[in-house]
């Protein structure tokens, strides 16, 4: 009850009080008004009852009165309150210094009750102006909009996140919930942080990414990626185009899938070629999806993704035309095998007589038109030369078919390589003419040239093949070619590893090695292994080299060195199971109470994950004299649990570690200078080692540490997992502390909730004689003497005979209250709704007389003591009946299941109850109106949550002034 709801006349009577400061007689108030002493009683006792005043008797008769302190400066602050106290006291030191960008806390008002971060220094905003402020008060009104969902889910226990924008950047916003341990919401958190940048980025990366895509689908080719698996992981819309099928159909096919059957094994075979090589050039027919078949020729070379695969990227080209050219040449060179290409007839005036079609195609033009032309249009001086010399060999019978090899001259003016054969024919006027049959053999320079050009790059290739060699070797297992970086960096000549023998190369066990995969070579295998060299970890690929007719005429090998790959790997397996090994103790450290247990694992996998030999778990005494080895792996029979070394004198390293609050590391204790070795280390030979505190520095639990008889480096990852592993016991250490400590206090409070029980119980049942016989004595002494009473003695005897009449019903009220533990009955099934029934008969008398209006819901059967939830069921229709207000009351009794448990609800439209006292209701004696305006103890309330608690539920009240009020409780299922 608040002074705003007293009347003008109480607040009138309280602001004497307030002047004085110090206690007033009844006959001093009285003065101050010019009333008589009964009125001015009257009014003090109902600020009494409000709690705004407390009086005691003084002397016989008379009686004192003062103002109490303000209860909320002496009532200590609920558990929530404390807990979100302490949260926000935890969450300071974390928000003051979090790195770009903001942190708030908010109560259930959504006001901020705390603010920091190092973004608020780009703001136009402080903390200061956050903390105490409602969230509209600060942010414009679009941001707020934005805010209010988040935060609302935060205190509804569910995590938010929203993008938004403030003073012309972008943020992320994340409300999460702040609970107690019985998970209710006391409060919600923000972290807000500036995404501007990264936003500008993706937006960018996206444009960048989707202009990429336009360019890839305007290239007319087949543009496709294949990871290591063989399948497609992009590829440009020339793909659907030419296939016919859709990008969805794609995405679910490999290029295998993209073939013909005859050809998937070559697919299957060039796409694994292509990642043990690093390219490929292979033509195959791509199959579309209405069964034709269109000749391609893909080029693909190997590169690494963002995310460090390898993958290959290539080409398609639609090689039909040239398919079909080369078809056309094979037929046109058959033809040639039987009428031998282009043929001319020259006279011995060297003028063109004849010629077929072949040969005027051969030089652009028609064959009329090289009819009567001359030679020398066609070639130069020096080739007529020459084939005159020729002509003569032939006339003299030096040669039946010369042949020469010369440029001719094209119709346009190009000059194309040509072979031409001839032979002496006599004519009719037996004159000689030359018959000569002549063959383009542009694709023949063509292709020498390529085999020159192929030459030089296998040869560059060869040579300064990176971090490796390449080798070709006969059948005999004899080098052919060699050549390499690796071969420079081992100094190895290639030179002169040409005919040799890998026989004569290398030792009996490479041998045995290698030589099977070299001998499979010849029978089309390709295989892949590994082997040591030089000290060296190698990665080698054998596979059969081929010619044109697919025939196998050598092998190849080619070598790359992994030595550093190997010792990553390594290294990251390390890693791997320094991690598994923390995630493994932390585990462990949540399901077990046994601190040794912990600790002896812990010794072992930091033994075994770093390769030592000792790890060593050290318990320090609580003076901080002494270390204990409590645990440990690798020292000699009988020392762990025994060994002490001390942590206050002499210059070990456990004293050092001690000293410091980070890892101690020594790579070499026989040169250390920081320290000397205990006895402890230095009689098992220990070289080097970490160590690091178990717990805070300032209160060190113990030392852990790790040590090995070789001098051996460690790495920073190497003593971030020792110090982790040491938190990971720091933690159970402080957990199984925490849960001692907890045990013992709940144990003194059921100690202490016993021997209140007892002493209430004995209190209330002891004072019931001496008061019955006070009122008995008042009684007579009213009987009696009542006549002889003047004025105000009559009215000291009413309140002497009120005062233990309503002593006596708090005695026997605290008396329930104290035996409901003691002596209620045990559990059994009760039906809810036969136990109304019976409440409603026994309060039938008031419920007619206030016209009230009882309904309810179909009540659940549960477990539990029948005469106590009906004493429940009593008291909270009584008091719904009780404070009804000025209209008929209107109960309603209701029943929901949530989560395996019955909430039960009583349901009135009464005064109401202000939220600031809806925990005071459920309060001993703690009344919120006067007697006179409303009967009763005070302990109704108190008695039903005392009676919820012991059927392991809960009871509350949701209400407000003149709007009725909810009181519900929870039963098991």
């Amino acid at each position: 009850m608040t002074i705003s709801s007293l009347t003008e006349t109480l607040r009138e009577t309280l602001s004497v009080f307030d002047e004085s400061g110090a206690p007033l007689t009844t006959t001093e108030v009285a003065d101050r008004f010019d009333l008589g002493r009964r009125s001015i009683y009257e009014r003090l006792e109902r600020l009494v009852d409000h709690g705004e005043l407390e009086t005691k008797m003084v002397g016989v008769s008379g009686r004192v009165w003062w103002r109490p302190p303000s209860p909320t400066a002496t009532q200590p602050r609920r558990k929530d309150d404390r807990h979100l106290v302490e949260s926000e006291r935890h969450y300071r030191t974390l928000v003051e210094n979090f790195p770009n960008g903001i942190v708030t806390l908010f109560d259930h008002d959504l006001t901020y009750t705390l603010a920091a971060g190092q973004e608020f220094a780009t703001l136009p905003v402080e903390p200061s102006d956050l903390e105490g402020s409602h969230f509209r008060e600060v942010w414009p009104a679009e941001a707020a909009d934005a805010l209010q969902p988040a935060l609302q889910a935060a205190l509804n226990g569910e995590y938010y996140s929203v993008e938004l924008a403030y003073v012309g950047r972008e943020w992320i916003v994340h409300a999460v919930p702040v609970t107690n341990e019985h998970g209710t919401v006391l409060a919600g958190m923000t972290v807000a942080q500036d995404i501007t940048e990264q936003k500008k980025r993706e937006r960018n990366l996206e444009r960048y990414k989707g202009y990429i895509d336009d360019v890839l689908d305007t290239v007319g080719d087949i543009f496709y990626l294949i990871d290591e698996d063989g399948a497609l992981q992009r590829w440009n819309q020339s793909l659907a185009d030419v296939t016919g099928y859709t990008n969805e159909e794609l995405a679910s096919m490999s290029p295998v899938d993209l073939s013909g059957s005859d050809e998937q094994e070559t697919v299957v075979t060039a796409i694994a070629e292509c990642f043990e090589t690093g390219s490929v050039t292979v033509e195959l027919t791509v199959q579309t999806k209405d069964g034709e078949t269109i000749p391609f020729e893909f080029d693909a070379s190997t590169l690494e993704d963002p995310w460090g695969n390898t993958v290959f990227a290539g080409i398609g080209r639609d090689v039909t035309d040239r398919v079909e050219r080369e078809r056309r040449l094979e037929r046109y060179e058959a033809i040639v095998e039987e009428v031998n290409d282009g043929v001319y007839v020259v006279d011995e005036d060297g003028t063109f007589t004849m010629v077929n079609e072949t040969y005027a195609e051969l030089l652009g033009c028609e064959p009329d038109e090289l009819i009567g032309a001359d030679t020398t249009e066609i070639v130069d001086e020096a080739v007529i030369e020459r084939v005159r010399e020729l002509e003569i060999a032939t006339t003299e019978g030096e040669t039946d078919w010369p042949t020469l090899a010369a440029e001719v001259t094209t119709a346009d003016g190009e000059r194309i390589p040509a072979e031409a054969t001839f032979s002496m024919l006599p004519a009719d006027d037996s004159g000689w003419h030359r018959v000569g049959i002549v063959r383009d053999i542009s694709e023949r320079k063509a292709y020498e040239r390529q085999l020159e050009e192929s030459e030089r790059r296998y040869r560059t290739l060869a040579e300064h093949f990176p971090n490796g060699a390449v080798g070709l070797f006969d059948e005999d297992f004899c080098y052919t070619a060699a050549g390499g970086e690796l071969m420079d960096e081992m100094g190895i000549d290639p030179e002169e590893r040409v005919g040799c023998s890998v026989y004569d190369l290398y030792p009996d066990e490479i041998i045995a090695e290698i030589e099977p995969y070299f001998r499979t070579v010849f029978d089309g295998e390709a295989n892949e292994f590994a082997v040591e060299y030089h000290g060296r970890q190698l990665r080698a690929h054998t596979l059969p080299v081929r010619t044109v007719n697919d025939e196998i005429y050598a092998g190849m090998v080619m070598v790359q060195d992994i030595s550093e790959r190997k010792a990553r790997e390594r290294e990251l397996d390390k890693r791997a199971r320094q991690q598994r090994a923390v995630a493994d103790l932390g585990q462990l450290a949540l399901e077990t109470d046994d601190l040794d247990e912990l600790m002896d694992e812990a010794s072992r996998r930091v033994a075994s994950v770093l390769d030592n030999e000792y790890c060593n778990v050290l318990d320090l005494d609580d003076e901080n004299e002494e270390f204990l080895l409590r645990h440990g792996v690798g020292w000699k029979d009988g020392i762990v649990g025994e060994a002490t070394v001390s942590a206050a004198e002499g210059d070990s390293q456990a004293v050092y570690t001690l000293a410091n609050d980070h890892p101690i590391v020594v790579e070499d204790l026989e040169t250390e200078t920081r320290f000397g070795g205990p006895e402890l280390l230095t009689s098992h030979d220990v070289r080097s080692g970490i160590s690091t505190i178990i717990g805070p520095s300032s209160e060190p639990w113990g030392i852990l540490g790790t040590h090995d008889t070789e001098r051996k480096p460690f790495t920073d990852e190497d003593v971030n997992f020792v110090q982790s592993v040491a938190n990971v016991l720091a933690d159970a250490i402080k957990h199984q502390q925490y849960q001692t400590d907890l045990e013992t206090l709940v144990a003194d409070l059921e100690d202490s909730n016993d021997r209140l029980e007892q002493f209430a119980y004995a209190a209330s049942h002891d004072l019931q004689e001496p008061l019955r016989m006070v009122i008995s004595y008042l009684q007579l002494l009213e009987k009696r003497y009542g006549d002889a009473f003047d004025e105000d003695g009559e009215e000291f005897l009413g309140f002497a005979v009120d005062g233990a009449e309503r002593m006596r019903a708090m005695i026997d009220g605290l008396l329930e209250y104290s035996r409901v533990e003691t002596q209620g009955d045990p559990f059994e099934p009760t039906e809810l709704n036969a136990l109304l029934d019976d409440v409603l008969v026994d309060l039938q008398l008031q419920i007619e007389e206030s016209n009230a209006e009882i309904t309810a819901e179909d009540l659940p059967r549960v477990e539990g003591d029948a005469n106590q939830l009906r004493r429940v069921f009593q008291n909270l229709l009584s008091n719904a009946l009780t404070y009804s207000g000025d209209e008929p009351p209107r109960v309603h009794f209701g029943a929901d299941r949530r989560d395996g448990e019955w909430v039960i609800s009583v349901t009135d439209e009464g005064i109401g109850i202000d939220p600031a006292d809806h925990d005071r209701v459920f309060s001993v004696f703690d009344r919120l109106h006067s007697r006179k305006k409303y009967e009763g103890a005070g302990i109704g309330l108190a008695l039903c949550e005392r009676i919820v608690e012991r059927h392991r539920g809960e009871i509350w009240v949701d209400s407000e002034p003149d709007e009725g009020a909810t009181f519900s409780f929870t039963l098991p299922t």
